[in-house]
């Protein structure tokens, strides 16, 4: 599986955030097929999992790249 780090220069942000995607499972849900992925969170020393479809990962990085664009760093690893 793949995983990335983003850092912000934003004073808001106090330290890296690593994203792992660990596990991945396909389910259905009224006859449709989709994909959920199993994310580990690592931020400032705490880390816990999330379970996200692709769909929402895509509107999370439209919405961070609008706000961020000029002070985000990403470094994704495969």
């Amino acid at each position: 599986m793949s995983g990335s780090t983003a850092s912000n220069s934003n004073s808001n942000v106090n330290g890296p955030l690593t994203l792992r995607v660990v596990d991945a499972q396909t389910s259905a849900e009224n006859g449709r097929k989709f994909t959920k992925y199993k994310v580990s969170v690592n931020y400032n020393g705490r880390e816990w999992e999330i379970w996200r479809r692709f769909k929402e990962f895509n509107t999370l990085n439209e919405k961070v790249r609008k706000l961020f664009f000029d002070s985000i760093k990403f470094n994704v690893y495969f």
